[in-house]
């Protein structure tokens, strides 16, 4: 939520994780995933899969909030960018 006279700043670019071998294993560590089996009215089943990472497993390995939501961003890039 952004108040009145605040500002946004949004800095884009890439991160090379894989160059960073502690933030890697961290973000290897807190990837966790969350299924959802249906079966529909007319028989088909459907499974649904969303993964996300766990703030308190990084929270565990040490990484700082301004580290986890750089790595958020950077994820969420990734995701919308289809990379």
């Amino acid at each position: 939520m952004v108040h009145d006279g605040q500002e946004v700043v949004i800095v884009g670019g890439s991160y090379a994780l894989h160059s960073h071998e502690k933030l890697a294993i961290a973000v290897s560590k807190a990837m966790r995933g969350h299924s959802l089996q249906e079966t529909k009215k007319d028989g088909r089943f459907h499974v649904h899969t969303k993964t996300f990472l766990d703030g308190a497993v990084l929270k565990e390995v040490g990484l700082s909030f301004f580290v986890y939501c750089i790595i958020l961003y950077l994820l969420t890039y990734l995701v919308l960018h289809g990379r």
